[in-house]
């Protein structure tokens, strides 16, 4: 039986969610969800060309940036995979609900910016590996 990259992925990713690395202290994400309105099989994930810098992130880090979107744990073992896939082909993915396009991630330099419908915006540092604050817009000290 051979066994994908995709499986061991996917795996990896159950393993951390089991072992509790994404809880908070009452297992919760601390972050409100869309996951009510939307089940995995109603999400997706779309790889776009010529928006980021193609990355590869860790199964950590996608566990943390889905968590931060406010994916709950299946979703994130469902989705994980296809959005590690998109941001190390292109450096760019829509999460999309239908027609709808629920969050937009970009890898630019050491930053990912995720923009997101029921989140907001926000920035995860590569090299930090956690979210800082949005940088400022080029010249807004002018």
């Amino acid at each position: 039986m051979r066994v994908g990259c995709r499986h061991i992925i996917g795996l990896l990713v159950a393993l951390a969610l089991g072992a509790g690395g994404c809880q908070s202290g009452s297992g919760a994400s601390p972050w409100p969800s869309f996951s009510q309105r939307a089940q995995s099989r109603d999400l997706r994930v779309e790889q776009r060309v010529g928006g980021g810098q193609a990355v590869d992130l860790k199964a950590s880090e996608i566990i943390h940036i889905m968590r931060r979107i406010g994916l709950a744990k299946e979703q994130i073992v469902d989705l994980g995979p296809d959005l590690r896939d998109a941001m190390r082909a292109t450096g760019a993915a829509e999460l999309m609900h239908g027609e709808q396009t629920e969050v937009r991630l970009a890898a630019n330099e050491d930053h990912l910016f995720v923009q997101s419908r029921s989140q907001g915006s926000f920035v995860y540092c590569l090299k930090e590996q956690r979210f800082v604050p949005v940088p400022p817009m080029p010249g807004a000290n002018r």
